[in-house]
């Protein structure tokens, strides 16, 4: 079998993009925000959609190491047809009677997402976004697929804080709606990683082009999302396309412990820089949800439905 290789076009691109002419930059930031793009259509019709000729696009292969665009497109297009039921197989081979391995593998990328999370981002960087949650009339979070979960995450521990926010989650269909209503003074916060949800960053356009302040939580500076945000922090996330997945191959899926850890460094920042409203709100929801008792107690007996018995008649 012939050897994988060591570097994706992406990662290539990441490691050489400085040196690039502002004309190639823009075709790698193509590339890398419409990467089944990039896999499916022709090097022309590609250049079409940049509106650069298509010689740019073979000096934009050349430029970072590859002889001509079919060998730049083949990762691209493997990537299309290679099933998840392969990721999960190549797991079971290499780990299935080594437990341990697998499990300190896990454990070393998900402490590397950590550091990264802090080591990515300024704390002026976190704190102006922080700030402009908190000037904001209405904040919206918004996640698709696996980054859902985070919105959530990050919907839920803001309501603690504050009651203007809500998940944007285009249940029953209401996406667009939801973010139509977002206004000028509104903020939409959206998380997306490597492969990005379609639905996310449509929604992130439309929210700009209502004029709400975008935040970006994403994995690259050259994401979609970060392309037009207003404000762009970044988490570190293995990610099944990248060179370093296929290097540790402990798991299958994208960890989501780079873009959680910064997510509470963000929601922390929110808290120091809530002054009084935040204090008030937090000992509000704290007296509703002691006097609703939400959490399980021991000490307090609750009242549980009895049983209906039948009786023989």
């Amino acid at each position: 079998m012939p050897a994988k290789e060591k570097h994706l076009p992406e990662d290539r691109l990441r490691q050489h993009y400085h040196a690039l002419s502002p004309e190639l930059q823009r075709a790698a930031d193509w590339v890398m925000s419409h990467p089944a793009e990039v896999g499916l259509w022709s090097m022309r019709r590609q250049a079409m959609a940049l509106s650069v000729s298509p010689a740019t696009m073979l000096r934009l292969a050349r430029s970072v190491g590859y002889p001509s665009y079919n060998s730049f497109r083949l990762p691209f297009q493997k990537a299309l047809t290679e099933p998840l039921a392969a990721s999960v197989q190549h797991v079971q081979r290499t780990h299935r009677h080594a437990g341990p391995m697998q499990r300190d593998q896990l454990a070393d990328i998900q402490r590397q997402a950590v550091s990264a999370a802090a080591g990515l981002n300024t704390s002026e960087a976190i704190d102006a976004a922080a700030r402009a949650i908190l000037q904001a009339s209405h904040v919206g979070f918004l996640g698709s697929r696996i980054c859902h979960a985070l919105a959530f995450h990050l919907n839920y521990s803001y309501h603690l804080l504050k009651g203007n926010g809500s998940l944007i989650d285009g249940v029953g269909g209401t996406l667009s709606e939801q973010i139509h209503a977002m206004q000028s003074r509104d903020v939409v916060v959206a998380i997306a990683l490597n492969p990005y949800s379609r639905s996310t960053i449509e929604a992130a356009r439309l929210a700009c082009q209502q004029d709400a302040c975008l935040i970006a939580l994403t994995d690259s500076s050259q994401s979609p999302l970060a392309q037009i945000a207003k404000h762009t922090l970044l988490f570190g996330a293995a990610s099944s396309r990248s060179s370093e997945a296929m290097e540790a191959p402990a798991t299958f899926f994208h960890t989501v412990t780079g873009a959680t850890a910064l997510i509470e460094q963000l929601l922390a920042r929110i808290a120091a820089l809530g002054g009084g409203a935040v204090q008030r709100r937090a000992a509000e929801i704290g007296r509703r949800l002691h006097q609703t008792q939400a959490y399980w107690e021991a000490s307090i007996p609750r009242e549980f439905p009895r049983t209906i018995s039948r009786t023989s008649s």
